[in-house]
């Protein structure tokens, strides 16, 4: 990826996981809803890890559910024509 942003635009789309984030939310009421509220608290971590090195490599993000993910890519593409960018 490093070697792909000196020359080009790179563009990462992650689509947030509504379900994994009301898992770390919700109270466990029992001993598999407390199991799976830590895996998905990791696995958010690690998303986090993942987009924030793409982010310090130059790689423009979309991070949005998937229902807005037409509207935010639209706002980006926007944003970098604007910027002459392209």
């Amino acid at each position: 990826v490093g070697r792909l942003v000196r020359k080009h635009l790179v563009l990462f789309v992650a689509i947030r996981d509504q379900e994994l984030e009301d898992m770390t939310a919700a109270e466990p009421a029992r001993m598999l809803d407390a199991t799976r509220s830590v895996i998905a608290h990791s696995l958010l971590l690690e998303r986090e890890v993942v987009l924030s090195r793409l982010q310090r490599l130059g790689v423009e993000l979309i991070d949005a559910p998937v229902g807005m993910l037409g509207p935010e890519l639209l706002n980006k593409y926007l944003e970098v024509k604007r910027a002459s960018r392209l």
